[in-house]
């Protein structure tokens, strides 16, 4: 069995609780039935907590905006790609960084505690 993730933008209704609709292994229903509107999220680097959710907009970086091409660009579309590509390796590089921060700092914690 191969994992995969699938990074979705949700659209709800205020009175939604995307926690308990998450917990309760519902959303899958809930998309299929077309109760929540979704949008795939492209090009997201973004930190997931409980139950995967991406709770505050600090935790999550797209491309788009500033980080886009000029759209007067005659060749947008290209410069665009490029962009995304070294966005995509940047992507990966702080990720593997974040790993390696994160070990770092959790050998330190135990062997605080182990000598105690």
């Amino acid at each position: 069995m191969k994992i995969e993730h699938v990074l979705l933008e949700l659209f709800t209704n205020d009175e939604i609780d995307v926690e308990e609709l998450v917990a309760s292994h519902k959303l899958i229903d809930e998309l299929h039935e077309g109760t929540v509107k979704y949008a795939i999220a492209e090009h997201e680097l973004s930190y997931a907590g409980k139950n995967g959710i991406v709770w505050d907009i600090e935790d999550s970086i797209g491309f788009g905006g500033d980080m886009d091409a000029e759209s007067s660009l005659t060749d947008y579309e290209e410069m665009n790609k490029i962009l995304i590509n070294e966005w995509h390796k940047i992507s990966q590089k702080k990720i593997d960084e974040a790993y390696e921060e994160y070990m770092q700092v959790k050998r330190q914690i135990l062997k605080a505690k182990t000598e105690k």
